[in-house]
This record gives structure tokens, C-alpha cells and sequence, in this order.
């Protein structure tokens, strides 16, 4: 849970996987504690209420269900928008990539 928040779970750092490309194995997507997880927030109305995305979701769940050596983080692949970065890049080269 570390990349997704920096208090130990208190609050949620806006860290996530942008969804524009995903490889995923679709048994978890199906899973029990996926689908739990996803009603649970369905039925809080946060999806049409506060417009919740898939990307911040599929990320808490990745997070909360998954261990991290399941995880592939595609380093050379990025969503190719300019207002972003990788969040896991130091902070030299996020000032770098801001100032070019």
C-alpha cells in the first residue's frame, strides 16, 4: 500500500496506474475481493456522484489485493501526457522533465 498512500493507508496520495494501458489477468478483475471491493464503492454512489475513475480504483485494488512481485511497472511506457510523470521517478529527474 505504500505507492498509494503516505500515511499507511489513512488517507489515499492520488498515486495510481493510468488505465490507458493495462495487461491484466482478468480472474482478478472477476475475483471475490475484487468484486466486493468494487460493489462496496458502487454502492456508495461515489462513481456517479463524485465521479470516481477506473484508474484510482484499479490502482487501490492492486494495492490492497495483490502482492507486489505480481506487479509489473513498464518503466519506458508512459501515457505520453506531458502534465504527468512517473511517481516513482526521483525528484531530480521530475524537475528535469518539468523544466523541458
Amino acid at each position: 500500500m505504500d505507492f498509494i498512500s503516505d500515511d499507511a493507508g489513512d488517507t489515499y496520495n492520488m498515486c495510481h496506474f493510468w488505465s490507458n494501458f493495462e495487461i491484466a489477468d482478468m480472474d482478478f478483475w472477476r475475483g471475490e475481493a475484487y468484486t466486493k471491493f468494487f460493489n462496496h464503492l458502487e454502492n456508495t454512489g461515489g462513481f456517479y456522484y463524485e465521479r470516481w475513475g477506473d484508474a484510482p480504483v484499479h490502482s487501490i485494488a492492486a494495492a490492497l489485493f495483490t502482492r507486489k512481485d505480481q506487479l509489473h511497472f513498464f518503466k519506458d511506457i508512459d501515457s505520453g501526457r506531458k502534465d504527468t510523470v512517473h511517481a516513482i521517478q526521483t525528484t531530480a529527474s521530475i524537475s528535469r522533465k518539468i523544466r523541458a
